[in-house]
């Protein structure tokens, strides 16, 4: 079998409930050719009639290769990593309805996401969910993981939504305090978990510039929510300084309005000026 023995047309696609139980024993047996070949065109930026049809097979077809990637099976991680894009570019783990068999403990709720694909997007998570560490209680299947204190459940929805789909930008970042915190977590949990490629997303660079946009916008409407929002962003100080300095800047801007019009009491000028010196 050669390579233009594959195409992603329907008709003549070579992957279905027959053969994939036979392509699954081929690289049982060590031969990994075929898979290859499949993972070489899904990674191509072309149309891909079969996936576009949500078959079945693909999902399965999907969480396989995530599956053998997790297990070091697969050398070639570039193009395995691009294929992988692919599936997530045509909605197929998002509509696939697979396992959410890890829960995210949060402040205001729990998430549920995959296993597989978690670990595989993070290093941090596949260590922590095949070790014994203090983090993990397993239950029937299901790893509950505790991040009450730290994470709302809207920054690790977005973690969620990226690793299932590749996008960022759904998430709308509007210049008020819980959207802002929200945003910055997701940055710090990312940052946390290691999350493979999305420091290299042009999505990645996009979503922080509309973080600024909406720090540089943000008017604290009490001291209480001036002070939520300076401990919020400086959680940040060790990822990204811009947002700690872009925040002091803004402040700094308002302080210069007219005493008549200012929310924020000059006193919280040393809180600035104590956040500038962990970031400077």
């Amino acid at each position: 079998m050669n390579e233009l023995s594959i195409t992603s047309k329907n008709s003549r696609f070579p992957l279905n409930e027959e053969t994939f139980p036979e392509l699954k024993e081929e690289v049982k047996q060590g031969n990994l050719e075929r898979l290859q070949l499949f993972i070489e065109l899904f990674s191509k930026a072309i149309s891909h009639p079969f996936l576009r049809e949500k078959n079945p097979i693909a999902t399965t077809f999907a969480k396989y290769i995530v599956k053998k990637s997790i297990k070091g099976v697969l050398e070639d991680k570039i193009k395995t990593l691009l294929c992988v894009g692919t599936f997530r570019s045509y909605d197929i783990f998002s509509t696939g309805n697979l396992p959410k068999n890890v829960e995210f403990v949060c402040k205001d709720g729990v998430v549920h996401i995959n296993k597989q694909l978690l670990c595989y997007f993070s290093d941090v998570f596949k260590a922590m969910l095949t070790s014994f560490f203090k983090e993990k209680e397993k239950d029937e299947g299901l790893h509950r993981l505790n991040y009450e204190e730290k994470y709302h459940c809207k920054a690790v929805q977005i973690l969620k939504d990226y690793i299932y789909t590749g996008n960022l930008l759904s998430f709308c970042v509007e210049p008020t305090f819980e959207s802002i915190r929200d945003a910055v977590e997701f940055l710090s949990f990312a940052n946390y978990a290691q999350v493979r490629d999305i420091k290299i997303s042009p999505q990645f660079e996009v979503f922080k510039r509309k973080i600024y946009s909406s720090i540089l916008d943000y008017r604290a409407v009490s001291e209480e929510k001036l002070e939520e929002m300076l401990l919020v962003l400086q959680s940040l100080s060790r990822i990204d300084e811009k947002f700690i300095l872009l925040f002091i800047s803004a402040i700094k801007d308002h302080m210069m309005r007219p005493i008549s019009v200012q929310l924020i009491e000059r006193s919280d000028v040393k809180n600035i000026a104590l956040i500038c010196n962990n970031v400077l």
